[in-house]
């Protein structure tokens, strides 16, 4: 798989769970305060995804997502509260890729006010940074529209996750790439209006 399609598929993760700190009125927004796990349908990015797997555990403040591309398989990673990605996939069997901002996530963003039913889940639509995320009460990111870009979630259940799965499988080698490198350093590329917050 082609670093540029890591820099697609990253694009579409800014969806599930990163705010830009750019808007003037922003403030904290709400993280998941529970653990839970659901289907991912990803719709307008430009590689096309299956329905994937969506898991987030509230104690790791960490999720991960497992698609499939171009018929591979692939993991992703994320710690929200350092901005780290490690990634790994059937194309590179054993190997892990890391890539480390430095820096803490600041999560914010603008309520507006409204509110709509997504899959059955009622919540709260926050501005940030050309994106509409649909927040629930307990702050999922049901639903999230930026960039000619829209994900949802699905069939979601609220239920403890084992916390192993967000780590790299045991005896898998975890390369650190540096960061600005090509399609991992600038996450946000492949995605017009979405980007990193680093």
């Amino acid at each position: 798989m082609k670093s540029g399609h890591f820099a697609h598929i990253l694009s579409a993760i800014i969806l599930a769970g990163t705010f830009s700190a750019q808007n003037a009125a922003a403030e904290p927004a709400p993280l998941p305060q529970t653990d839970f796990t659901a289907q991912w349908d990803v719709t307008g990015a430009p590689d096309q995804m299956k329905p994937s797997r969506f898991s987030y555990s509230s104690s790791l403040n960490k999720m991960r997502i497992d698609m499939n591309m171009e018929g591979q398989q692939m993991t992703v990673i994320r710690d929200m509260g350092n901005g780290s990605s490690l990634m790994w996939s059937s194309m590179m069997p054993g190997m892990a890729m890391r890539v480390d901002t430095g820096k803490d996530i600041k999560l914010e963003g603008e309520p507006t006010g409204r509110t709509d039913t997504v899959s059955g889940e009622n919540c709260e639509i926050w501005l940030s940074h050309n994106a509409e995320v649909c927040i629930t009460a307990d702050g999922i990111p049901v639903r999230t529209i930026g960039g000619g870009v829209t994900a949802t979630m699905t069939q979601i259940d609220r239920s403890a996750q084992d916390t192993g799965q967000f780590e790299a499988p045991a005896g898998m080698q975890v390369m650190d790439m540096p960061q600005g490198m090509g399609g991992l350093g600038g996450m946000g590329a492949g995605m017009p209006g979405m980007r990193m917050p680093f």
